[in-house]
């Protein structure tokens, strides 16, 4: 099932939601008019992961949107999932690229060097995911 863009939106509230976020009345009527506000959150997580793997590899917008609201959930389960997809990103898309950095860091993870984190810079972040994926490489035998 591919997302709407509306349900995307919609995603992104409830997980702010859940993680003690104070909805104001518009937040809601997105909720309400997406008509998501029944659907179990592991089960919109999962459903929106695979509308952005369903996604055109060229939809930049409605994947970095979709990579903005499952980053909202903030759930570590979903690091392979970044992980799978931030070099795909790099080289095709940057402002998904820095969507999935924010969710990796959201989950913990140590992407961006604290000057990255000062400025918003292309460069520095393709520069400092890259670094962060080879770290996390295996070495050759």
């Amino acid at each position: 099932m591919r997302f709407t863009h509306d349900q995307i939106l919609a995603a992104g509230c409830r997980f702010s939601e859940r993680g003690f976020q104070r909805l104001g009345p518009e937040e809601h009527r997105v909720i309400n008019l997406a008509n998501m506000s029944d659907v179990a959150l592991p089960e919109l997580a999962n459903l929106l992961r695979d509308s952005i793997r369903e996604a055109a590899p060229d939809d930049s917008l409605y994947k970095s949107t979709a990579y903005w609201a499952l980053a909202r959930k903030h759930d570590p389960r979903f690091r392979d999932f970044f992980l799978e997809m931030l070099p795909l990103e790099l080289d095709s898309s940057l402002p998904c690229a820095w969507q999935i950095v924010i969710a990796l860091e959201c989950i913990g993870e140590d992407v961006l060097t604290p000057a990255t984190k000062m400025v918003n810079d292309d460069r520095l972040m393709a520069a400092d995911a890259r670094r962060y994926l080879n770290r996390l490489a295996p070495l050759p035998a």
